[in-house]
């Protein structure tokens, strides 16, 4: 029987040693497993075009959607007419302009 070797990428072989120790079983023997269970599973075949007697069927379910990985939101720079983000007041207690305040060139 010939041997071949098998390079998995660096997460998914830290995640597969992982998986076999909790298991209690080696890493061949994880991939053993796994590639009968991929080998074992059941063939779909699409099926013959639909007669016009025929209802049509429900379409399959589509996947669950994962939200996409989002870094952390930054604010838009202020514009020269908004108030400043510092929070800056003038002495009558109103806020100071973005253009006169941090936004001075």
């Amino acid at each position: 029987m010939a041997t071949t070797t098998v390079r998995l990428p660096e997460p998914l072989k830290l995640e597969a040693e992982a998986l076999a120790a909790s298991l209690g079983i080696s890493l061949n023997a994880l991939m053993a497993v796994a590639l009968r269970d991929y080998l074992d599973r059941p063939v779909t075949r699409p099926c013959a075009a639909p007669s016009a007697s025929a209802t049509p069927a429900a379409p399959p379910p589509s996947p669950p959607v994962k939200p996409a990985q989002q870094g952390p939101r930054i604010a838009p720079p202020p514009s020269r007419s908004d108030p400043c983000p510092c929070g800056a007041r003038d002495f009558n207690g109103y806020p100071v302009k973005f253009k006169h305040c941090h936004g001075k060139a």
